[in-house]
């Protein structure tokens, strides 16, 4: 290393420092530099053990220092990308709020890494697809309440006839708060889904006979609204009330409880849709 300083060169040679990140120099005007090493969501001065930049979820964690990080435990937890915990189903299919999981990869062994805001539908299907009318529960799970699910409402998560609709499959989806498109419901409150990578076209349980559709895959999926008039997931006329849709209670005046539902999920709602049978209990 002809024409470079044993200092420099250890510089060039020690790059990568405190826990492996790439350290950056910035140097001012009077010759003077400050270096520090880049963690993504923080700026870590290694020269006077600080962290030089506020936590960017400094607001959601106010009992902490707003400079903390891994929230002062770095024993215990990890911290990837300045992120909050999120929700995680347990083995068992207890789904609780994991102080130290913040995608798959840092969830443990066996369980399955939700995030932040997520609707869980559990349904109620038999092997052929049939569930009784009312028999699913959806559960809402939100990062304002650590404790457990903030909102709980029966519903369904098959169509009215899965002769002539589809039946969406079991899976993760991405949801987002939305309208239903029909010019009758445009004030309706609901969840649209999508799958994770934002498009539409969802799998089915045992393909779609709607012949409208490609025969596999269902598109314009929501949970919204049941029947508000009487106990099925037809109308009065005997129409399809559900062509594929998840959605709430089928009973009089059971709109209701419906918007009380949505009331907690917030027109911010932004997160996952987690549709699962009923846990197997591990329990002697």
């Amino acid at each position: 290393m002809s024409g470079i300083s044993s200092k420099a060169a250890n510089t060039l040679a020690n790059k990568y420092k405190y826990n492996s990140k790439e350290e950056q120099r910035q140097e001012f005007s009077d010759g003077s530099g400050l270096e520090w090493v880049d963690f993504g969501a923080r700026m870590y001065n290694n020269q006077i053990g600080r962290w030089m930049v506020v936590d960017p979820l400094a607001k959601e964690r106010s009992w902490l220092t707003p400079y903390n990080y891994v929230q002062n435990n770095p024993l215990n937890r990890i911290d990837p990308d300045g992120r909050l915990d999120d929700w995680v189903e347990s083995a068992d299919g207890k789904i609780y709020w994991d102080e130290n999981s913040t995608s798959q990869e840092t969830t443990k062994e066996g369980e399955k890494y939700l995030g932040k805001n997520v609707l869980v539908g559990t349904h109620n299907r038999d092997a052929n697809g049939n569930e009784l009318i009312n028999t699913a529960q959806f559960d809402l799970y939100l990062e304002s309440n650590k404790e457990g699910p903030s909102a709980k409402i029966m519903g369904n998560t098959v169509p009215a006839d899965n002769t002539k609709a589809g039946t969406l499959a079991e899976g993760l989806y991405s949801a987002i708060f939305g309208h239903r498109n029909a010019e009758k419901y445009k004030n309706e409150l609901a969840i649209r889904i999508y799958n994770l990578d934002g498009t539409d076209g969802l799998p089915t349980l045992n393909g779609n006979p709607n012949p409208v559709s490609d025969g596999k895959t269902l598109t314009g999926v929501l949970f919204h609204m049941g029947n508000n008039y009487q106990t099925s997931l037809f109308d009065s006329k005997g129409n399809a009330y559900s062509s594929g849709c998840q959605t709430s209670g089928c009973y009089p005046n059971s709109r209701a409880a419906h918007n009380e539902f949505m009331k907690t999920v917030g027109t911010d709602f932004k997160g996952i849709y987690y549709l699962r049978s009923k846990p197997v209990s591990t329990s002697p």
